[in-house]
């Protein structure tokens, strides 16, 4: 483990959790400051001007702020607060690109995408009858650049990928991606979806050049209910809120309504403030946990996933990259990924088996199927041994 850090939800029973991809355990830190909230400090912000709320307005204001600097994001008011990624998803697809897309458009993606990153544009596509192009991955897992920028042409409406496969752990070299896709054609907005990414290695927003990045809190060690959605400041005035309720309107008549400037017009009704505070200890953790290290510690677990993993010579991969990742996608030999996930599970490791929400990759790698490990920090060796010691008991009981 990479710290002394307790991590409640890992104690009862003992268990190796190697599902990180699917949400991220908890740590004390992040415990402690949940429940502190809910003792002393619920309250409704943005609302009030007795201290319990006005307080909490300046925490959640803070917190914006605190994710802007973790993403090193130009301004705190590019920080819209969302439910998760999905949500954030949704409010750029019918925010920003559902009034500004007609039938001659094509709107490009990859076919390693997560379904909250494919569903809802094949949807707008088709609403409009706008092409939906799918660029393939290349057998190392990357999204295949030659064959991606053919893609892009004058009609091109936006390019959405992700920054860290679900699947696979393989990063897509997203600033080379965007320079060439710019260049082309500097009209093409880019959504990124980086919930995979953002747990495992520092962000710059700034450098990176993308139009909205997308991610979620309990990918990060904060738990359910916010995610973050960043849009450039060329982006965010011409999108309009999806949702609308109280806190997003500055005037309202019986025959119409006026939005608040700036970001709050997109964060109508009561925000989730305790996921709010939540989320700004959980980064406190990871950046406290990178000044010690926490790189070089997760690089190196990695590398001895990929190591024990490979030593067995009836897993099978699902890319051949050679580079160590945390997040791994496999499967054994004749044998159901399912099947390997239940007896993995009467051992007490967690792992997960399925297409894990991206049936297109599965799909064009030719697999029902896959066994998926995640790492995190409060991972160690004796995880991965245990996961090894059940994946050669499932081969020697299920193998045909």
């Amino acid at each position: 483990m990479f710290d002394d850090s307790h991590y409640p939800s890992s104690s009862l029973p003992p268990l190796h959790y190697l599902d990180s991809a699917a949400t991220c355990l908890i740590p004390e830190q992040v415990v402690a400051v949940n429940q502190r909230y809910l003792q002393f400090e619920h309250a409704n912000s943005h609302r009030g001007f007795y201290p319990l709320s006005s307080d909490l307005t300046d925490r959640v204001e803070n917190t914006r702020q605190q994710v802007a600097s973790f993403i090193n994001a130009p301004c705190a008011q590019q920080i819209i607060f969302t439910s998760g990624a999905t949500s954030a998803i949704h409010q750029i697809v019918q925010g920003y690109f559902a009034d500004k897309i007609a039938a001659k458009h094509n709107i490009v993606t990859t076919v390693a995408e997560h379904h909250a990153n494919f569903v809802p544009w094949q949807q707008l596509a088709q609403s409009v009858g706008a092409e939906l192009r799918i660029a393939p991955v290349k057998a190392s897992g990357e999204v295949d650049i030659e064959l991606l920028t053919e893609l892009i042409d004058e009609n091109t409406l936006l390019l959405t990928i992700s920054h860290l496969s679900n699947v696979t752990g393989v990063e897509n070299p997203l600033e080379q991606i965007i320079n060439q896709i710019k260049s082309i054609n500097s009209s093409v907005k880019v959504v990124v979806d980086g919930a995979q990414y953002i747990g495992h290695y520092p962000l710059d927003v700034s450098t990176l050049g993308c139009d909205f990045y997308v991610f979620s809190g309990h990918k990060l060690y904060a738990g359910f209910g916010v995610g973050v959605l960043f849009c450039h400041q060329r982006v965010i005035e011409a999108m309009s809120p999806v949702v609308f309720g109280g806190g997003m309107v500055e005037r309202v008549t019986n025959n119409q309504s006026l939005w608040q400037t700036g970001i709050r017009r997109f964060e109508a009704g009561s925000l989730n403030a305790q996921a709010i505070v939540a989320l700004a200890a959980a980064i406190e953790y990871i950046q406290f946990a990178r000044s010690n290290d926490a790189q070089l510690y997760m690089s190196e677990l990695s590398n001895y996933l990929r190591q024990r993993l490979s030593a067995i010579g009836f897993c099978q991969f699902l890319v051949a990259t050679d580079k160590a990742t945390p997040i791994v996608g496999f499967n054994l030999k004749g044998i159901h990924s399912h099947d390997v996930a239940s007896i993995l599970a009467e051992h007490n490791v967690a792992i997960r088996a399925g297409h894990h929400c991206a049936q297109p990759l599965h799909s064009y790698l030719n697999k029902n199927s896959s066994i998926r490990v995640s790492l995190a920090l409060y991972n160690e060796q004796q995880d991965i041994d245990a996961m090894i010691d059940g994946l050669e008991k499932a081969h020697t009981i299920m193998a045909v």
